[in-house]
């Protein structure tokens, strides 16, 4: 017999659960619903579990042949079941990530009553495990760990709280060898500030499992917030490290009883002979406090805990200096100084700002060419130059830090600026060596006058990293383009970091966090390692001064570096941050302000804050080339050669590539288009599979007419990534001037299909159609596009398209 309440088997004699009282179930009764077709799509095939209110099949689909999990609520139920049964539907579906069981569907059947349509899983549930195994070691706790607080942390941003977290709610499941971890059964869930619930509960009623409730649930308090969660998931890793409930009784009233006044016995007396018992000792303490404000105050706080207490079992150096580790799976990462604890007089939870990686994006995406701000669509060089010069500078300063990041900083080049010179060997990502991703910093404090540090301290640390020759490292552009292509684009979910680090073959994902605390700056780092699921490297600082932020990058990338090679970078080799930038954090703060005024076409805040940067450190280069953009940007073509004539004469000492870089842009400027080619050839021959600079490269082949090689460029772009707006654009257009109408058009109609929000797609579509002489078809591609969403020379394609049509007073008032 089975507690449909608390899992626990029982002997068939029994006929009630002498924990909670629930009335047990025959673990194999024949079930008159296999067979049946549920709602005329599922028809259902096993009869998996059943619990108080409800039993949970294993279904097909009858057309997909898919399977499924169908959750059918036992007719005839009260309304406050129902409502309850809704509730989980809806909050299980409200949250998305990789450790909470996904909801597809949810219905009525007139014969079998209502149904939820659930991720159909295979594995065990934590009890079955737990009794499985015994006591659990600190290797076989923390990855379960991991995944439940950071499904925990994002239902708690949602402001949901689960309620009835219990051992029978996690399902384990085994995905490409590794363990995952679902939550199941949101039956309880509640949504912070939400009524609803206070018409399924009356006051003081006790809603939830009593071996897992918190002591504020046993009391039937009116206000229960996601620290009751913390609670239970206290009392699920002290089981699974002991092997024992922390409060074992007879009875329901004497468990909550103890709830409320017994403090649990430390987990190290309990199972002496497990190490990880001994090292959780002081995170279970915390978690399992009486007081919601004594306890930790967000998920992610208890899962770094609990990776600092078992880092050393695992073999681990603790590297951490001041705080707290990252915590690896779903970056839980926070020092505990850098958070502030919510205090016991606010109700509920305040929901942290969300991830800041697609802000972070967008506010770097004009070095990427992917942006409305641009237009996109890049009309021939001879008939629009202006646009093309534009995107064109963006492209060169989104590739000056490619080659920081694939090209060794320290190479020496052997006649510095001759086109004609012999590239060095390509250096980038090869089977020898592991690939890092450097993902966007998190702003942990909130302060908008920091945000430019998302930015900032990401580049900074690819910089630094990229220096080592055993490392790979992935340029920001790139895995920026990736994010926003990828389907959960600006979703906080850092899943999909992971995601795109299998798709690359990274190794290493490092994670990075920084809070401005008063005068003090907490910067916080870690090292993921994915093949090994283990947070190899930690580190926190909490620093006084601006001037010491590059020292401390320095000391910290010297500490990642040595941890992932196993030696230390040797002194002819290294170059300090402030030699590979600027050794003035403030100009480098306006620098990236003036990158971000850039994206937002405030040309003048960013000609400003460029001025500043260079004013602060006129040896700066990146501040000159930035300035020398927003000047050709707006025509001040004399001006721009002044700051390239000034970046040129800095570009001693510096690499390979970025002198090429820099003396192609000068070029450019200068109207030697030929050289400005033949250099960004010569710098493609360095990263040949960087798809920014390719797409820089296309830009120039555009301007100087090249449209066959600019064919073979796009359809480079494409094989490399698919997904790549540059790849389709070059394509199609290549296309369009030779001639190739039909193929153009097909291409240009895949390319929407593909981006059909990204307004450049839709502007491909009309200058591909233009060109053939479909100009309705053109016009009515154009005019789909909301005002917001249209590029610069919008209104010159369609009074060409107006006039050429005959149209001309309709094109007198689009000017």
């Amino acid at each position: 017999m089975k507690c449909p309440t608390c899992g626990e088997l029982f002997p068939s004699s029994m006929r009630k659960c002498p924990i909670d009282r629930s009335r047990l179930i025959a673990v194999d009764d024949s079930d008159p619903l296999i067979g049946r077709v549920l709602d005329g799509r599922y028809k259902i095939i096993k009869n998996l579990g059943s619990g108080a209110v409800g039993a949970v099949y294993h279904v097909e689909h009858v057309t997909l042949k898919k399977a499924f999990a169908a959750k059918i609520l036992y007719r005839n139920m009260r309304p406050t079941s129902v409502k309850r049964f809704e509730r989980e539907a809806f909050a299980a579906s409200k949250v998305e990530h990789p450790s909470i069981v996904q909801t597809y569907d949810f219905g009525y059947d007139d014969d079998l009553g209502h149904y939820c349509i659930l991720e159909f899983l295979q594995g065990e549930t934590l009890q079955d495990r737990m009794r499985r195994l015994g006591p659990m070691t600190g290797s076989q706790i923390l990855p379960i760990v991991q995944q439940l607080g950071g499904a925990l942390q994002a239902a708690h941003d949602q402001g949901i709280v689960h309620r009835d977290l219990k051992p029978t709610n996690i399902f384990v499941t085994e995905s490409e060898g590794k363990d995952r971890v679902k939550i199941l059964d949101f039956g309880l869930a509640k949504l912070l500030d939400d009524e609803e619930l206070e018409e399924l509960s009356h006051t003081g009623q006790v809603l939830g499992t009593p071996s897992y409730m918190a002591p504020e649930q046993t009391k039937g308090a009116e206000h229960v917030d996601h620290r009751a969660d913390i609670y239970a998931m206290g009392l699920i890793v002290y089981r699974m490290v002991t092997g024992k409930r922390p409060f074992d009784a007879r009875t329901v009233p004497e468990v909550m009883q103890m709830q409320l006044t017994v403090d649990p016995e430390p987990p190290d007396v309990v199972a002496p002979g497990n190490p990880a018992a001994r090292r959780l000792k002081a995170p279970l303490a915390r978690a399992l406090k009486k007081e919601p404000r004594l306890r930790y105050q967000h998920a992610r706080e208890f899962v770094a805990a609990i990776e600092k207490a078992l880092s050393t079992e695992r073999g681990e150096r603790d590297e951490t200096i001041t705080g707290q580790p990252s915590p690896a799976a779903a970056r839980l990462s926070d020092s505990q100084s850098a958070m502030s604890d919510v205090s016991s007089s606010t109700p509920g939870i305040k929901v942290p700002e969300q991830m800041q990686s697609m802000e972070f994006a967008k506010n770097a995406t004009w070095q990427a060419l992917g942006t409305e701000k641009f237009g996109g669509v890049l009309p021939s060089s001879r008939r629009w130059p202006t646009v093309l010069t534009a995107v064109l500078g963006a492209l060169l300063v989104g590739a000056l830090v490619v080659i920081y990041v694939f090209v060794r900083t320290d190479h020496k080049p052997g006649t510095p600026g001759e086109p004609g010179t012999k590239s060095p060997k390509t250096i980038g990502p090869s089977a020898s060596k592991a690939l890092l991703i450097v993902a966007p910093f998190e702003d942990r404090g909130g302060d908008p006058a920091q945000s430019w540090m998302r930015v900032g301290l990401t580049d900074m640390f690819i910089a630094q990293l990229a220096q080592d020759s055993g490392v790979s490292v992935i340029s920001r552009q790139r895995l920026l383009r990736l994010l926003q292509n990828h389907p959960s684009a600006g979703k906080k979910d850092d899943q999909t970091v992971y995601e795109l680090a299998r798709r690359l073959a990274a190794r290493y994902v490092l994670w990075g966090s920084f809070a401005k605390l008063g005068g003090r700056l907490q910067l916080t780092v870690s090292v993921e390692d994915l093949k090994n699921q283990q947070v190899i490297f930690s580190a926190s600082k909490r620093l006084v001064g601006a001037s010491v932020v590059t020292e401390t990058i320095d000391e910290i990338a010297e500490g990642v570096r040595s941890r992932l090679t196993g030696k230390p970078t040797s002194a002819r080799k290294k170059r300090k941050i402030s030699e590979l930038r600027t050794s003035n954090f403030e100009a480098y703060r306006e620098f990236i302000r003036g990158e971000g005024a850039f994206s937002d076409s405030r040309y003048e805040q960013a000609l400003a804050h460029y001025k500043r940067a260079v004013l602060l450190d006129p040896n700066f280069m990146m501040a000159r080339y930035g300035l020398a953009q927003v000047y050709e940007f707006v025509d001040q073509r004399t001006k721009a050669r002044a700051e390239m004539d000034a970046a040129l004469k800095l570009v001693s000492g510096r690499s390979r590539a970025e002198e090429l870089l820099i003396r192609s842009f000068h070029a450019f400027v200068h109207n030697r288009m030929r050289e400005s080619l033949r250099y960004v050839e010569l710098l493609v021959d360095i990263v040949p599979k960087d798809t920014y600079l390719l797409s820089l490269y296309g830009e120039i082949l555009t301007h100087n007419l090249e449209i066959s090689k600019l064919l073979k460029v796009g359809h480079r772009l494409l094989k490399i990534d698919p997904t790549n707006p540059d790849g389709w654009q070059h394509s199609s257009l290549a296309l369009s001037d030779l001639g190739r109408h039909d193929e153009a058009e097909k291409l240009a109609r895949d390319f929407v299909k593909q981006h059909p929000k990204l307004p450049r797609s839709h502007e491909i579509l009309a200058r591909v159609l233009y060109h053939a002489g479909k100009y309705d078809e053109a016009l009515s591609a154009l005019r789909k596009l909301p005002k917001s969403q249209r590029s610069r020379w919008y209104n010159d394609l369609v009074v060409s398209a107006l006039v050429i049509t005959g149209r001309c007073e309709a094109a007198l008032k689009e000017l």
